[in-house]
Protein backbone atom coordinates (compact mmCIF):
# COMPACT_ATOMS: atom_id res chain seq x y z
CA UNK A 1 0.00 0.00 0.00
CA UNK A 2 1.12 3.21 -0.67
CA UNK A 3 -0.31 6.67 0.92
CA UNK A 4 1.11 9.61 -1.11
CA UNK A 5 2.02 12.24 1.61
CA UNK A 6 -0.20 14.88 0.15
CA UNK A 7 -3.15 13.62 0.91
CA UNK A 8 -3.79 12.16 4.18
CA UNK A 9 -7.18 12.30 4.07
CA UNK A 10 -7.58 10.16 1.15
CA UNK A 11 -5.97 6.02 1.01
CA UNK A 12 -4.58 5.63 -2.96
CA UNK A 13 -3.02 2.66 -3.96
CA UNK A 14 0.09 3.15 -6.26
CA UNK A 15 -0.32 1.14 -9.09
CA UNK A 16 2.63 1.53 -11.73
CA UNK A 17 0.72 0.83 -15.07
CA UNK A 18 2.67 -2.14 -16.79
CA UNK A 19 4.71 -1.42 -20.14
CA UNK A 20 4.42 -4.32 -22.31
CA UNK A 21 7.59 -6.68 -22.34
CA UNK A 22 9.16 -9.95 -22.07
CA UNK A 23 11.38 -9.23 -20.20
CA UNK A 24 10.90 -9.40 -16.19
CA UNK A 25 11.71 -5.60 -14.74
CA UNK A 26 12.05 -4.21 -10.80
CA UNK A 27 9.50 -1.53 -11.37
CA UNK A 28 7.88 -2.11 -15.38
CA UNK A 29 7.27 1.26 -17.12
CA UNK A 30 3.70 2.33 -18.04
CA UNK A 31 2.73 1.35 -21.68
CA UNK A 32 0.27 4.31 -23.27
CA UNK A 33 -3.12 3.92 -23.11
CA UNK A 34 -3.73 2.23 -26.67
CA UNK A 35 -1.28 -0.66 -25.92
CA UNK A 36 -0.69 -3.65 -28.53
CA UNK A 37 -0.18 -6.83 -26.35
CA UNK A 38 0.24 -10.39 -27.48
CA UNK A 39 -1.06 -9.20 -30.50
CA UNK A 40 -4.57 -7.88 -29.10
CA UNK A 41 -5.31 -4.17 -29.71
CA UNK A 42 -6.61 -2.54 -26.44
CA UNK A 43 -9.23 0.34 -26.53
CA UNK A 44 -8.64 4.13 -25.38
CA UNK A 45 -10.18 3.46 -22.00
CA UNK A 46 -8.51 0.43 -20.62
CA UNK A 47 -5.50 0.11 -18.80
CA UNK A 48 -3.27 -2.96 -17.86
CA UNK A 49 -1.74 -2.71 -14.63
CA UNK A 50 1.11 -4.34 -12.52
CA UNK A 51 -1.63 -6.58 -10.46
CA UNK A 52 -5.75 -6.07 -8.39
CA UNK A 53 -5.73 -2.98 -6.11
CA UNK A 54 -6.14 -4.29 -2.71
CA UNK A 55 -9.79 -4.47 -1.50
CA UNK A 56 -11.22 -4.47 -5.03
CA UNK A 57 -14.93 -4.78 -5.54
CA UNK A 58 -16.11 -5.23 -8.94
CA UNK A 59 -17.39 -1.56 -10.29
CA UNK A 60 -16.38 0.19 -7.55
CA UNK A 61 -12.86 3.21 -7.72
CA UNK A 62 -11.88 5.44 -9.61
CA UNK A 63 -8.06 5.28 -11.00
CA UNK A 64 -6.02 8.73 -11.42
CA UNK A 65 -3.76 8.44 -13.81
CA UNK A 66 -0.53 10.88 -13.67
CA UNK A 67 -0.86 12.73 -10.72
CA UNK A 68 0.71 15.78 -9.24
CA UNK A 69 0.67 17.53 -12.85
CA UNK A 70 -1.79 19.34 -14.90
CA UNK A 71 -2.06 16.09 -17.37
CA UNK A 72 -3.64 14.45 -14.21
CA UNK A 73 -7.20 13.04 -15.26
CA UNK A 74 -9.38 10.71 -12.70
CA UNK A 75 -11.56 8.05 -14.41
CA UNK A 76 -14.27 5.55 -12.91
CA UNK A 77 -13.87 2.09 -13.00
CA UNK A 78 -16.79 0.25 -14.85
CA UNK A 79 -14.90 -3.57 -15.03
CA UNK A 80 -11.53 -5.06 -14.01
CA UNK A 81 -10.31 -8.55 -15.04
CA UNK A 82 -6.82 -10.89 -14.62
CA UNK A 83 -4.88 -10.84 -17.80
CA UNK A 84 -1.46 -12.57 -18.17
CA UNK A 85 -0.88 -12.18 -14.41
CA UNK A 86 -1.93 -8.37 -14.19
CA UNK A 87 -4.79 -6.43 -14.14
CA UNK A 88 -6.86 -4.92 -16.96
CA UNK A 89 -9.49 -2.29 -16.25
CA UNK A 90 -12.07 -0.66 -18.48
CA UNK A 91 -12.27 3.03 -17.86
CA UNK A 92 -16.08 4.52 -17.85
CA UNK A 93 -14.93 7.21 -20.39
CA UNK A 94 -11.55 7.07 -22.68
CA UNK A 95 -8.24 8.82 -21.54
CA UNK A 96 -7.33 12.39 -23.16
CA UNK A 97 -4.26 11.33 -24.53
CA UNK A 98 -1.69 8.23 -23.75
CA UNK A 99 -0.05 7.89 -20.89
CA UNK A 100 3.30 6.25 -21.04
CA UNK A 101 5.06 5.67 -17.97
CA UNK A 102 2.52 6.93 -16.09
CA UNK A 103 1.93 6.54 -12.34
CA UNK A 104 -1.42 5.36 -11.40
CA UNK A 105 -3.55 5.95 -8.11
CA UNK A 106 -6.85 3.95 -6.81
CA UNK A 107 -9.14 5.72 -4.97
CA UNK A 108 -12.47 4.66 -3.45
CA UNK A 109 -14.08 8.13 -3.80
CA UNK A 110 -14.18 10.61 -6.63
CA UNK A 111 -12.78 13.38 -5.41
CA UNK A 112 -10.24 15.82 -7.36
CA UNK A 113 -7.98 17.41 -4.93
CA UNK A 114 -5.82 19.75 -6.76
CA UNK A 115 -2.62 18.84 -5.83
CA UNK A 116 -3.29 15.78 -7.78
CA UNK A 117 -3.57 17.66 -11.03
CA UNK A 118 0.18 19.91 -9.77
CA UNK A 119 -1.22 22.53 -7.18
CA UNK A 120 2.08 23.20 -4.82
CA UNK A 121 0.30 25.82 -2.18
CA UNK A 122 3.47 27.74 -1.21
CA UNK A 123 2.32 30.87 -1.45
CA UNK A 124 4.96 31.35 -4.11
CA UNK A 125 4.34 28.65 -7.58
CA UNK A 126 1.55 29.85 -9.74
CA UNK A 127 -1.25 27.41 -9.13
CA UNK A 128 -4.05 28.94 -11.49
CA UNK A 129 -3.21 26.02 -14.28
CA UNK A 130 -3.56 23.03 -11.71
CA UNK A 131 -6.51 24.54 -10.01
CA UNK A 132 -8.25 25.20 -13.42
CA UNK A 133 -7.56 21.47 -14.69
CA UNK A 134 -9.09 20.26 -11.81
CA UNK A 135 -11.88 21.94 -11.76
CA UNK A 136 -11.96 20.95 -15.88
CA UNK A 137 -11.59 17.19 -15.18
CA UNK A 138 -14.38 17.07 -12.11
CA UNK A 139 -16.79 18.52 -14.38
CA UNK A 140 -15.83 16.95 -17.65
CA UNK A 141 -15.77 13.52 -15.39
CA UNK A 142 -17.63 14.08 -12.37
CA UNK A 143 -21.09 13.06 -13.01
CA UNK A 144 -24.37 13.02 -11.41
CA UNK A 145 -25.29 15.61 -8.25
CA UNK A 146 -22.80 18.01 -6.89
CA UNK A 147 -20.77 15.97 -4.81
CA UNK A 148 -19.42 13.71 -7.42
CA UNK A 149 -17.59 16.94 -9.03
CA UNK A 150 -16.40 18.46 -5.97
CA UNK A 151 -13.12 19.68 -5.96
CA UNK A 152 -11.00 20.00 -2.81
CA UNK A 153 -7.70 21.87 -1.46
CA UNK A 154 -6.05 21.41 0.93
CA UNK A 155 -4.10 23.47 3.16
CA UNK A 156 -1.64 25.92 2.06
CA UNK A 157 -1.37 28.99 0.21
CA UNK A 158 -2.49 28.82 -3.24
CA UNK A 159 -0.69 31.74 -5.78
CA UNK A 160 -3.45 32.56 -8.68
CA UNK A 161 -1.93 34.96 -11.66
CA UNK A 162 -3.88 38.48 -12.37
CA UNK A 163 -6.48 36.79 -14.78
CA UNK A 164 -8.19 34.68 -12.41
CA UNK A 165 -9.88 31.06 -12.12
CA UNK A 166 -13.00 30.62 -14.89
CA UNK A 167 -15.45 29.26 -13.19
CA UNK A 168 -18.24 27.21 -15.10
CA UNK A 169 -21.33 26.45 -14.80
CA UNK A 170 -22.11 23.65 -12.16
CA UNK A 171 -18.23 23.57 -10.46
CA UNK A 172 -18.23 22.76 -6.60
CA UNK A 173 -14.88 24.21 -5.11
CA UNK A 174 -13.92 22.98 -1.14
CA UNK A 175 -11.26 25.00 0.59
CA UNK A 176 -10.14 23.16 3.66
CA UNK A 177 -9.65 25.14 7.04
CA UNK A 178 -6.02 27.09 6.27
CA UNK A 179 -6.66 27.01 2.56
CA UNK A 180 -5.71 30.84 1.12
CA UNK A 181 -5.84 32.05 -2.43
CA UNK A 182 -3.44 35.15 -3.03
CA UNK A 183 -4.02 37.11 -5.66
CA UNK A 184 -0.60 39.60 -7.39
CA UNK A 185 -1.33 42.01 -4.85
CA UNK A 186 -4.30 44.58 -3.46
CA UNK A 187 -5.74 46.48 -6.16
CA UNK A 188 -4.58 43.89 -8.77
CA UNK A 189 -5.87 40.69 -10.11
CA UNK A 190 -9.39 38.65 -9.92
CA UNK A 191 -9.27 35.20 -7.67
CA UNK A 192 -12.57 34.08 -10.04
CA UNK A 193 -14.18 35.41 -13.26
CA UNK A 194 -17.40 34.59 -15.17
CA UNK A 195 -19.08 35.30 -17.64
CA UNK A 196 -22.54 35.73 -19.33
CA UNK A 197 -24.93 32.73 -18.55
CA UNK A 198 -23.37 30.58 -15.33
CA UNK A 199 -25.57 28.76 -13.12
CA UNK A 200 -24.92 26.42 -10.37
CA UNK A 201 -21.82 27.10 -8.20
CA UNK A 202 -20.72 26.53 -4.60
CA UNK A 203 -17.75 27.46 -3.34
CA UNK A 204 -17.25 26.49 0.42
CA UNK A 205 -14.76 28.02 3.23
CA UNK A 206 -11.13 29.55 2.66
CA UNK A 207 -9.48 32.69 3.04
CA UNK A 208 -8.81 35.58 -0.44
CA UNK A 209 -6.50 38.02 0.06
CA UNK A 210 -4.28 40.46 -2.06
CA UNK A 211 -6.22 40.87 -5.58
CA UNK A 212 -8.91 43.58 -6.89
CA UNK A 213 -11.92 41.58 -7.39
CA UNK A 214 -12.38 38.24 -5.52
CA UNK A 215 -14.99 37.28 -7.83
CA UNK A 216 -15.80 39.16 -11.14
CA UNK A 217 -18.78 38.88 -13.21
CA UNK A 218 -18.74 40.48 -16.67
CA UNK A 219 -21.43 40.06 -19.67
CA UNK A 220 -25.18 40.38 -20.00
CA UNK A 221 -26.11 36.35 -18.99
CA UNK A 222 -26.48 36.37 -14.97
CA UNK A 223 -24.57 34.52 -12.70
CA UNK A 224 -27.37 32.93 -10.93
CA UNK A 225 -28.14 29.63 -8.33
CA UNK A 226 -24.79 29.92 -6.78
CA UNK A 227 -23.95 29.20 -3.43
CA UNK A 228 -21.04 31.36 -1.45
CA UNK A 229 -20.80 29.52 2.12
CA UNK A 230 -17.77 30.33 4.79
CA UNK A 231 -15.49 32.76 2.57
CA UNK A 232 -13.29 34.96 4.46
CA UNK A 233 -12.65 37.80 1.91
CA UNK A 234 -10.04 40.76 2.47
CA UNK A 235 -6.83 43.14 1.25
CA UNK A 236 -8.60 43.61 -1.89
CA UNK A 237 -10.90 46.13 -3.66
CA UNK A 238 -14.13 44.14 -3.75
CA UNK A 239 -14.99 40.81 -2.99
CA UNK A 240 -17.89 40.72 -5.10
CA UNK A 241 -17.97 42.67 -8.56
CA UNK A 242 -21.29 41.43 -10.49
CA UNK A 243 -23.26 43.00 -13.99
CA UNK A 244 -26.29 40.64 -13.10
CA UNK A 245 -26.63 38.50 -10.54
CA UNK A 246 -29.74 36.28 -10.13
CA UNK A 247 -31.02 34.08 -6.70
CA UNK A 248 -27.77 33.61 -5.57
CA UNK A 249 -26.77 32.77 -1.39
CA UNK A 250 -24.21 34.37 0.34
CA UNK A 251 -23.97 32.52 4.02
CA UNK A 252 -21.78 32.94 6.91
CA UNK A 253 -19.47 34.62 4.86
CA UNK A 254 -16.57 37.45 5.97
CA UNK A 255 -15.89 40.40 4.00
CA UNK A 256 -12.38 42.68 5.73
CA UNK A 257 -10.81 41.91 8.54
CA UNK A 258 -8.86 43.54 11.03
CA UNK A 259 -7.03 46.85 10.57
CA UNK A 260 -5.41 48.85 7.30
CA UNK A 261 -4.28 45.34 5.92
CA UNK A 262 -7.70 43.63 6.50
CA UNK A 263 -9.50 46.10 4.58
CA UNK A 264 -12.04 46.43 1.71
CA UNK A 265 -12.93 49.33 -0.07
CA UNK A 266 -16.54 47.32 -1.22
CA UNK A 267 -18.19 43.68 0.00
CA UNK A 268 -20.73 43.47 -2.36
CA UNK A 269 -21.29 45.46 -5.37
CA UNK A 270 -24.10 44.73 -7.78
CA UNK A 271 -23.15 47.00 -10.98
CA UNK A 272 -26.94 46.01 -12.79
CA UNK A 273 -25.40 46.10 -16.05
CA UNK A 274 -26.27 43.24 -17.35
CA UNK A 275 -29.43 42.29 -18.82
CA UNK A 276 -29.87 38.98 -16.61
CA UNK A 277 -30.76 41.78 -14.05
CA UNK A 278 -30.29 41.36 -10.28
CA UNK A 279 -33.50 39.70 -8.35
CA UNK A 280 -33.74 37.22 -5.51
CA UNK A 281 -30.14 37.38 -4.19
CA UNK A 282 -29.50 36.57 -0.52
CA UNK A 283 -26.86 37.35 2.24
CA UNK A 284 -27.54 35.76 5.19
CA UNK A 285 -25.42 35.54 8.31
CA UNK A 286 -22.51 37.38 6.81
CA UNK A 287 -19.91 39.97 8.78
CA UNK A 288 -18.63 42.62 6.72
CA UNK A 289 -15.71 44.49 8.94
CA UNK A 290 -13.28 47.61 7.58
CA UNK A 291 -14.54 48.78 4.37
CA UNK A 292 -13.63 52.30 2.84
CA UNK A 293 -16.50 52.71 0.52
CA UNK A 294 -19.96 50.54 1.21
CA UNK A 295 -20.37 47.11 2.04
CA UNK A 296 -23.03 46.39 -0.07
CA UNK A 297 -23.74 48.64 -3.20
CA UNK A 298 -26.85 48.22 -5.40
CA UNK A 299 -25.67 50.73 -8.30
CA UNK A 300 -28.21 52.50 -10.76
CA UNK A 301 -26.40 50.85 -13.81
CA UNK A 302 -28.08 50.59 -16.56
CA UNK A 303 -30.86 47.50 -15.91
CA UNK A 304 -34.23 48.26 -14.35
CA UNK A 305 -34.56 44.49 -13.25
CA UNK A 306 -33.45 44.83 -9.48
CA UNK A 307 -36.23 43.30 -7.18
CA UNK A 308 -36.56 40.78 -4.31
CA UNK A 309 -33.74 40.56 -2.66
CA UNK A 310 -32.41 40.64 0.85
CA UNK A 311 -29.81 41.35 3.64
CA UNK A 312 -30.40 39.38 7.30
CA UNK A 313 -28.76 38.34 10.71
CA UNK A 314 -25.12 40.10 8.95
CA UNK A 315 -23.47 42.55 11.27
CA UNK A 316 -21.62 45.58 9.96
CA UNK A 317 -19.02 47.37 11.93
CA UNK A 318 -16.26 49.98 11.19
CA UNK A 319 -13.27 50.76 13.59
CA UNK A 320 -11.04 53.80 13.16
CA UNK A 321 -8.83 53.05 10.38
CA UNK A 322 -12.02 53.63 7.89
CA UNK A 323 -12.38 57.34 8.18
CA UNK A 324 -13.65 57.74 4.43
CA UNK A 325 -16.67 55.26 4.74
CA UNK A 326 -19.97 56.33 3.91
CA UNK A 327 -22.18 54.08 5.45
CA UNK A 328 -23.20 50.32 5.27
CA UNK A 329 -25.52 49.95 2.25
CA UNK A 330 -26.58 52.23 -0.49
CA UNK A 331 -29.94 51.45 -3.21
CA UNK A 332 -29.85 53.15 -6.69
CA UNK A 333 -32.93 53.31 -8.73
CA UNK A 334 -35.31 50.81 -9.96
CA UNK A 335 -34.97 48.92 -7.18
CA UNK A 336 -38.36 47.41 -5.78
CA UNK A 337 -38.82 45.11 -2.82
CA UNK A 338 -35.36 45.29 -0.71
CA UNK A 339 -35.59 44.12 2.68
CA UNK A 340 -33.18 44.75 5.41
CA UNK A 341 -33.94 42.70 8.49
CA UNK A 342 -32.29 41.48 12.06
CA UNK A 343 -29.00 43.14 10.95
CA UNK A 344 -26.78 44.75 13.20
CA UNK A 345 -24.89 48.29 12.66
CA UNK A 346 -22.30 50.11 14.01
CA UNK A 347 -19.71 52.92 13.30
CA UNK A 348 -21.00 52.13 9.22
CA UNK A 349 -20.35 55.65 8.46
CA UNK A 350 -17.30 58.15 8.17
CA UNK A 351 -16.90 61.52 10.25
CA UNK A 352 -19.24 62.96 7.85
CA UNK A 353 -22.96 64.23 8.87
CA UNK A 354 -23.47 62.82 5.24
CA UNK A 355 -22.20 59.33 5.88
CA UNK A 356 -25.68 56.98 7.41
CA UNK A 357 -25.71 52.84 7.32
CA UNK A 358 -28.64 52.77 5.52
CA UNK A 359 -29.30 55.25 2.64
CA UNK A 360 -32.25 55.06 -0.85
CA UNK A 361 -30.62 57.44 -2.91
CA UNK A 362 -32.13 57.04 -6.70
CA UNK A 363 -30.93 59.37 -9.28
CA UNK A 364 -33.31 61.87 -10.64
CA UNK A 365 -36.67 60.33 -11.52
CA UNK A 366 -35.63 56.66 -11.32
CA UNK A 367 -37.84 55.05 -8.51
CA UNK A 368 -37.13 53.02 -5.20
CA UNK A 369 -40.18 51.56 -3.93
CA UNK A 370 -41.02 48.76 -0.97
CA UNK A 371 -37.52 48.81 0.96
CA UNK A 372 -38.11 47.62 3.95
CA UNK A 373 -36.27 48.10 6.84
CA UNK A 374 -37.40 46.40 9.98
CA UNK A 375 -35.80 44.45 13.09
CA UNK A 376 -32.23 46.01 12.86
CA UNK A 377 -30.20 47.01 15.83
CA UNK A 378 -28.10 50.45 15.31
CA UNK A 379 -25.59 50.78 17.66
CA UNK A 380 -22.88 53.58 18.69
CA UNK A 381 -22.21 55.71 15.82
CA UNK A 382 -19.88 58.46 15.14
CA UNK A 383 -20.50 61.93 16.49
CA UNK A 384 -20.66 63.93 13.33
CA UNK A 385 -23.38 61.51 11.76
CA UNK A 386 -26.44 63.57 11.80
CA UNK A 387 -29.48 60.41 10.73
CA UNK A 388 -28.58 56.44 10.41
CA UNK A 389 -31.08 56.14 7.36
CA UNK A 390 -31.03 58.50 5.14
CA UNK A 391 -34.32 58.62 2.36
CA UNK A 392 -34.02 60.76 -1.15
CA UNK A 393 -36.01 61.54 -4.37
CA UNK A 394 -38.44 58.89 -5.80
CA UNK A 395 -38.22 56.65 -2.65
CA UNK A 396 -40.71 54.57 -0.67
CA UNK A 397 -40.50 52.01 2.18
CA UNK A 398 -41.37 51.34 5.70
CA UNK A 399 -38.56 51.32 8.65
CA UNK A 400 -40.09 49.05 11.78
CA UNK A 401 -39.19 47.47 14.88
CA UNK A 402 -36.18 48.62 15.02
CA UNK A 403 -34.12 49.43 18.08
CA UNK A 404 -31.67 52.53 17.31
CA UNK A 405 -29.28 54.33 19.97
CA UNK A 406 -29.12 58.00 19.07
CA UNK A 407 -26.41 60.73 20.02
CA UNK A 408 -27.52 64.19 21.29
CA UNK A 409 -28.88 66.07 18.08
CA UNK A 410 -28.73 62.54 16.00
CA UNK A 411 -32.43 61.82 14.59
CA UNK A 412 -32.60 58.05 12.62
CA UNK A 413 -34.16 59.19 9.19
CA UNK A 414 -33.56 61.94 7.12
CA UNK A 415 -36.33 62.34 4.32
CA UNK A 416 -36.42 64.48 1.26
CA UNK A 417 -38.73 63.01 -1.12
CA UNK A 418 -41.02 66.05 -1.29
CA UNK A 419 -40.93 66.54 -5.26
CA UNK A 420 -42.39 63.46 -5.70
CA UNK A 421 -45.97 63.12 -3.53
CA UNK A 422 -46.15 59.04 -4.64
CA UNK A 423 -43.37 58.49 -2.42
CA UNK A 424 -44.33 57.59 1.03
CA UNK A 425 -41.83 56.75 4.13
CA UNK A 426 -43.57 54.95 7.06
CA UNK A 427 -42.59 54.94 10.30
CA UNK A 428 -43.72 52.08 12.90
CA UNK A 429 -42.87 50.70 16.33
CA UNK A 430 -39.36 51.92 16.31
CA UNK A 431 -37.44 51.43 20.06
CA UNK A 432 -34.97 54.89 20.20
CA UNK A 433 -32.62 55.06 22.90
CA UNK A 434 -29.92 57.34 24.28
CA UNK A 435 -28.80 61.02 24.51
CA UNK A 436 -30.46 61.91 21.54
CA UNK A 437 -33.70 60.73 22.76
CA UNK A 438 -34.23 62.10 25.79
CA UNK A 439 -37.52 64.31 26.30
CA UNK A 440 -37.87 64.48 22.68
CA UNK A 441 -38.99 61.26 20.54
CA UNK A 442 -40.49 62.74 18.43
CA UNK A 443 -38.06 65.03 16.71
CA UNK A 444 -35.08 62.10 17.31
CA UNK A 445 -37.27 60.02 15.49
CA UNK A 446 -36.70 61.28 12.24
CA UNK A 447 -36.12 65.06 9.70
CA UNK A 448 -38.12 65.24 7.05
CA UNK A 449 -38.11 68.22 4.02
CA UNK A 450 -41.93 70.08 3.76
CA UNK A 451 -43.36 68.41 1.43
CA UNK A 452 -42.42 64.68 2.22
CA UNK A 453 -45.16 62.26 2.40
CA UNK A 454 -44.78 60.41 5.92
CA UNK A 455 -46.69 57.86 8.16
CA UNK A 456 -46.39 57.11 11.92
Amino acid sequence: MFFPSRHPAIAYLFLPVLCVSTRAVAQPPAPPSRVVAQGKSFAPNELLLSRQPDAWQKGLGWLIVEPYSTGCEIHRIVQGRAQDGKWRVTLADNCRRNHRNAEVLWAISPTWNVTLFGAVGDGVADDTAAIQATLRDALRRGKGPGPNRRVVVPPGAYAIHAKGLLMTSGARLELEPGAIFLGPQRGRGILFQSVDETHSIHVQGGEYRQCQYVWRHDGDGSLNSCRFEDLQMSDCTEAFHLASSVGNLWSNCRFGGGGVSGQIDRGIHFTATGVGGTNMNTIVACKFRNWTDRALLLAEGTSNNKSANSVQRCWFENDESCSQAQGAILLSGYTTTFTIRDNYFENTGAQTATASDIAAEPAGTAPIANVIVDGNVFGPSPPSVTHRVRWLNQSSGTLSHNSVKLRKGQRFAYIDTHAFPQSVIRLSANHLMGPGVRGNRTTALYEATEGSQVQE
